[in-house]
């Protein structure tokens, strides 16, 4: 399993205890119907730093997208926020009680900022929060050139 599946199935399990009727988790791809997700990795530079071991703290960068009912309406603003605030602190909850992706050698997985609207139309608005997810690669039985 890629890093990028287990990811979408531990936000998945995430959606399961957050939201009541989400559509569904893409990747790298969202539609304009309410309550469906995608998952799309952002290029970064993958390698935190690497240890004299052999060892090489890595990190892989997402962008969690969600279209969202808007309106002028309060209440269904305070709604879409709420849902990101509850997001971001299952993140951290799960961290907190070892309940992690199935990525091998993974240190942990965090949200770099909170989820805020990225685009809006009359009836719909895009949200985001930017993920990141931190794992211990062991890079001894590579060859170097």
């Amino acid at each position: 399993m890629t890093r990028a599946q287990a990811i979408k199935n531990y936000i998945v399990e995430i959606l399961t205890t957050i939201a009541q009727d989400y559509e569904t988790v893409n990747v790298n791809f969202l539609s304009s119907e309410p309550e469906n997700y995608s998952l799309d990795k952002i290029p970064t530079q993958p390698k935190i730093e690497e240890t004299i071991t052999g060892k090489r703290l890595m990190k892989d960068t997402y962008n969690f997208r969600g279209q969202k009912p808007y309106s002028s309406e309060i209440a269904v603003n305070l709604s879409n926020m709420g849902f990101w605030e509850a997001f971001e602190d299952k993140i951290y909850s799960n961290n907190e009680q070892g309940i992690l992706p199935s990525i091998d050698g993974i240190q942990n997985i965090y949200c770099l900022n909170c989820g805020s609207m990225t685009k809006a139309g009359t009836q719909t608005c895009e949200m985001a929060i930017q993920i990141q997810v931190e794992y211990e690669k062991d890079n001894t039985n590579e060859l170097s050139i």
